[in-house]
């Protein structure tokens, strides 16, 4: 039981990681969009979003990386 909990756990959190990578994509889009159009006043939030979304990245891979640790151990 404990082996499945540890592999669903492993599991929510690469999905977690590919989802945030997603949204990097896309908002990396939206900026280059936003730039195209001389939409110039929205650039800085989008690019403050982005930057957030960059350090929820850095966050979830070492979350992803500590419950692999953990999961090794039971």
């Amino acid at each position: 039981m404990s082996d499945q909990i540890a592999t669903t756990r492993s599991e929510i959190a690469e999905r977690y990681v590919a989802q945030t990578l997603e949204h990097i994509d896309e908002q990396r889009l939206v900026i280059e969009r936003l730039k195209a159009e001389d939409h110039l006043n929205l650039v800085k939030p989008a690019e403050d979003y982005l930057r957030v979304l960059m350090e929820t990245l850095e966050s979830a891979r070492e979350h992803m990386k500590t419950v692999a640790e953990a999961a090794s151990i039971q």
